[in-house]
């Protein structure tokens, strides 16, 4: 930060108040005569503390008034992403009695310094990516030591014009947390309209209901021996695109494109690897991937691995059509509830699902892909203007620190 007005100082965040890092957790405290709640990096979002799921540990009382919350602690995460890292939010009594984890870090405004002037700066360094150039990666989660914050830069006007600024501020953010709750609801509204009109385009219809089993085969995937040494991220004349189950969640909307793998039809047939047709629908099989629940379309002849799962529409059955009706499936409820959730064959041929004419099944498919457009377009501007606020939180923030923000300034999102 260069150039700041007249009166301002330039100090480091260990001057500017006390830093302390959280109560570690242990499976020694996780029951006690003294159980006492806790905040963690789940409950510290951007100038927001989420009490929904609070968790305890056992404190003696002596430990507990070391790491109890005060009113006005700022609270920082220690691990996020390098983008969130320092994501800060301010403590106050109405929260209730709480400690904190050592996920987290306490700052304690010293004299001269206005809490809410710290969360503006430590809101500033998140948004203008000074935590990140200060983080360590361990894991993929980057970390802000104790050491490397108490050095990061802290500009310090007098208390008068801190609390002038916070006063801006707070007037601006309040307008963008509005707007924020709009686009929320917003958000939330054209996902109710998706799924409306999804179960609305299958019940009540007047077409047969048939099992699965009569109208598709049910094709599992595979991972023979000796395939993953004849994989190559290259595609050559006639290479047979090899999809894995997690490329499901990189792909977009109802195709699977852009495989990571190849293999030979010469590989597949030695080693019984089945190609599938286009227009196979892939579901996930087994494990995590279940709960992302996305369902996605081969586009060309392909083959994939044994935690997918491949329906082959019959020729009763249009498999633009298919993919529609899969999305009215949670595919968490149907698999099995062990440590590993599973989904199996035999449960995805016993579904059934209306079977109309492949005339109507085409008409209901361009009713639906209309409206999915619509629906597509609408999250596009809905995204844009998220991003539009998110960028005008950061050029508030920066603007704060040049000493030029002004009431008369607008928030438009």
């Amino acid at each position: 930060m260069m150039g700041l007005p007249d009166g301002w100082r330039l100090t480091t965040v260990g001057e500017a108040g006390r830093l302390q890092l959280g109560r570690q957790r242990a499976p020694r405290y996780h029951s006690g005569t003294n159980m006492k709640p806790y905040l963690r990096v789940a409950n510290v979002f951007e100038d927001h503390i989420d009490l929904a799921d609070l968790k305890s540990m056992h404190f003696d009382p002596e430990e507990f008034e070391r790491y109890r919350l005060h009113d006005g602690d700022v609270l920082l995460n220690e691990g996020q992403t390098p983008e969130l890292l320092g994501r800060p939010a301010i403590y106050r009594e109405l929260h209730g009695e709480l400690a904190f984890t050592n996920s987290l870090i306490r700052f304690q405004a010293g004299e001269g310094v206005d809490p809410r002037w710290a969360l503006a700066v430590f809101r500033h360094h998140m948004h203008s990516g000074r935590f990140k150039r200060e983080s360590r990666i361990t894991t993929n989660v980057a970390h802000l030591s104790l050491g490397r914050l108490r050095d990061v830069e802290f500009p310090l006007p007098p208390l008068g014009e801190q609390r002038r600024i916070v006063a801006i501020l707070e007037d601006h953010f309040s307008r963008l947390d509005a707007a924020d709750l709009a686009v929320t609801d917003a958000v939330r509204r054209v996902q109710g309209f998706r799924a409306a009109v999804l179960q609305e385009a299958f019940r009540g219809s007047a077409a047969p209901v048939r099992p699965l089993l009569e109208v598709a085969t049910i094709a599992n995937g595979q991972t023979p021996k000796g395939l993953v040494e004849n994989l190559t991220a290259h595609r050559g004349d006639g290479a047979v695109p090899f999809f894995k189950v997690g490329d499901m969640n990189a792909a977009d909307g109802r195709w699977m494109d852009e495989a990571r793998f190849f293999t030979s039809k010469q590989v597949a047939a030695r080693l019984g690897l089945r190609v599938r047709p286009p227009g196979t629908v892939l579901i996930p099989k087994r494990g995590g991937a279940i709960a992302t629940n996305k369902k996605r379309v081969l586009r060309e002849p392909a083959c994939y691995d044994l935690n997918t799962m491949g329906l082959i529409p019959g020729a009763e059955l249009e498999s633009a059509y298919l993919w529609h009706w899969l999305q009215t499936v949670d595919l968490g409820r149907i698999a099995d509830g062990s440590n590993v959730p599973q989904i199996n064959a035999a449960q995805v041929r016993e579904m059934s699902l209306p079977v109309p004419t492949k005339e109507v099944q085409r008409s209901i498919c361009d009713h639906l892909d209309a409206i999915g457009d619509q629906v597509a377009r609408l999250e596009v501007e809905i995204a844009a203007a998220r991003q539009r606020a998110g960028t005008l939180r950061a050029a508030l923030l920066a603007g704060a620190f040049s000493g030029k923000l002004t009431v008369k300034e607008h928030v438009r999102v």
